[in-house]
């Protein structure tokens, strides 16, 4: 925006856990896609983002990323409000996950296995509570 003397203003945007090198991606994502918008991305998922309507310039970009630099990158596309960016990012994560068991999962995202264990168990047996509590009234 220009204010009344003609100049443009402008706005510290705060991007808290970005790094220089995330927001550089972004950036490049949008430039690319400022002259060659993205298409929409076809499902269902396939293992090749290219057989999706993926491009070879977002292929390329998310295949170089690891699982935490992808979701750091949605994490700044959704704070960004960059909706094209977050599918592209989503399709990445849902490509790597197709086939894979709920503890190749837990692997795939770093999660340490004992506190999944211990949180399933905290909320079966916050089930089972309520459950009994409703079979006592």
């Amino acid at each position: 925006m220009d204010d009344e003397g003609g100049e443009e203003k402008t706005e510290v945007f705060p991007l808290p856990a970005i790094s220089s090198r995330e927001l550089k991606q972004i950036v490049s994502f949008l430039e690319y896609h400022a002259t060659d918008p993205m298409a929409e991305i076809t499902k269902p998922i396939q293992r090749d983002l290219t057989q999706c309507n993926v491009c070879a310039f977002d292929v390329e970009m998310v295949s170089k990323s690891s699982v935490q630099d992808i979701l750091v990158l949605l994490t700044a596309a959704n704070y960004m409000d960059i909706p094209p960016l977050c599918h592209l990012l989503h399709a990445k994560l849902a490509s790597d996950l197709l086939g894979k068991t709920p503890d190749e999962m837990i692997t795939y995202f770093g999660v340490d296995p004992s506190l999944v264990t211990s949180e399933l168990k905290q909320q079966s047996d916050e089930r089972l509570a309520r459950i009994e509590a409703r079979q006592k009234t």
